[in-house]
């Protein structure tokens, strides 16, 4: 009697520690259905390495290869999962075992079905690395095109689709690299866990609306330029056009400049917090802040004003092209929606090719005036120039900054001081920072 009662007792126990696993097991994949797959995986993970039973091992080895086939598209992570079960020496009848056994076949199955694929794919993979031979990356897309297109039911699909993502992105096709990664994404929900697709998804889809964007703001210049000059070329302006409105033009235009550099010199006597701004924009400490015309890095404002000058010059044109009009309120709506469009897309030109990406956006406001309130830093990559011109005014930089020994020693003796601060040392072997002037 005694016996069976211990019997029932460690039965009991081996049920409860089974029923316990398998209930980590369901959370597991209750957190899959719900697109937790680091917590779910985490989780499997986790118990597996505080589990003691063979069983109980095998079933998270089971799920966890599952996850990596049917979710992640890591067909040698499922493997290596599932061939991990017949080590934890349950016997070759049991379930599990025989489980994975079979879905072990049946993957390498579709290996050897798709042995031609998988070369290609191989091949792929290797010269991808640091690869820039731009006819060579067109020759793999084609390749990984045809296997797309020959074979819809590869296994390795999600890896073909990823491939050929990287290779639009080298080629500067951003839309279909956008779009042959969102394949990738919306065949494996988890593939994350396997290639690195977010990061690339989120590259291409900026790549692409920055393109986008370029494409439409030259279109919609282009057009009311055509615009312009049709109506230019209407109104001929040579058999009415006098000086004085030459002169109008030319003083609307002087007035444009005077009022540009007045209020940029405004804006630059403002008390930034620099300490806010270096801190958020990962600048080197100190950092010298330099917004008036003239400064140093200042040659942006330059070339926003010439590309205002342009748009009040197609202002202008189209001024006179509308004047010959006997309607005067038609011409003032017209001249008012080209000045809008034009300015519009030229600002939107100067933003793409000199401050998106380019430079580094800080606002000392959260909430409404987010953009109104705010900033664009652009760094001062070569500040040598700088100290060369001006060394007092930048005494406190740290001299061990300097990749220059000649520059730091001239440096030391135009300043005569060393920064208080204590300054960082660098690694064995691992060279000087260079000094960091953040304009």
């Amino acid at each position: 009697m005694k016996k069976i009662f211990v019997f029932a007792v460690v039965l009991a126990a081996a049920a409860a520690a089974f029923s316990q696993e398998q209930s980590v097991v369901s959370q597991a994949e209750q957190l899959f259905k719900q697109a937790e797959y680091g917590k779910g995986l985490t989780l499997l993970k986790e118990s597996f390495s505080k589990s003691t039973s063979p069983e109980q091992k095998a079933q998270i080895l089971m799920a966890i290869g599952n996850f990596y086939e049917n979710s992640a598209g890591d067909f040698d992570n499922a493997v290596k999962n599932y061939s991990d079960i017949a080590k934890l020496g349950l016997s070759a009848e049991n379930p599990l075992v025989a489980e994975s056994q079979k879905k072990i076949l049946q993957i390498g199955e579709l290996e050897k079905k798709y042995s031609k694929q998988n070369a290609i794919l191989k091949s792929v993979r290797v010269e991808t690395i640091g690869s820039t031979d731009k006819n060579k990356i067109r020759e793999q897309a084609v390749q990984l095109n045809l296997t797309a297109q020959q074979n819809p039911q590869y296994h390795r699909m999600t890896e073909v689709y990823y491939y050929l993502g990287l290779k639009n992105l080298a080629l500067a096709e951003y839309k279909n690299a956008y779009d042959f990664l969102s394949k990738t994404a919306s065949l494996k929900p988890a593939v994350n866990f396997f290639l690195p697709v977010q990061g690339q998804l989120d590259r291409a889809r900026e790549l692409y609306m920055s393109e986008l964007i370029s494409r439409i703001s030259w279109g919609t210049l282009a057009g009311v330029l055509v615009a312009a000059a049709l109506a230019f070329y209407i109104s001929r302006p040579w058999r009415w056009v006098e000086w004085k409105h030459i002169e109008i033009a030319a003083a609307v235009m002087i007035v444009w400049v005077l009022l540009f550099f007045l209020s940029s010199i405004v804006l630059s006597k403002r008390n930034l917090p620099v300490d806010d701004i270096a801190t958020q924009l990962n600048f080197e400490k100190p950092a010298f802040i330099k917004a008036s015309p003239g400064s140093p890095g200042s040659q942006i404002l330059n070339r926003l004003m010439l590309y205002g000058l342009c748009a009040l010059a197609g202002v202008f044109v189209f001024a006179v092209g509308t004047a010959v009009f006997r309607k005067r309120w038609i011409a003032v709506i017209l001249n008012v929606v080209f000045a809008v469009t034009i300015f519009a897309s030229i600002t939107a030109i100067f933003y793409m090719r000199y401050c998106y990406t380019k430079g580094n956006y800080f606002s000392t406001d959260k909430g409404l005036q987010y953009y109104t309130a705010g900033n664009v830093f652009y760094r001062q990559s070569e500040p040598e120039p700088l100290l060369l011109t001006d060394p007092l005014k930048y005494k406190t930089i740290k001299v061990n900054y300097f990749k220059d020994p000649l520059m730091k020693e001239w440096f030391i003796k135009q300043v005569g001081v060393i920064s208080t601060e204590p300054v960082p040392q660098p690694a064995p072997g691992e060279p000087n920072k260079p000094v960091d002037s953040n304009k």
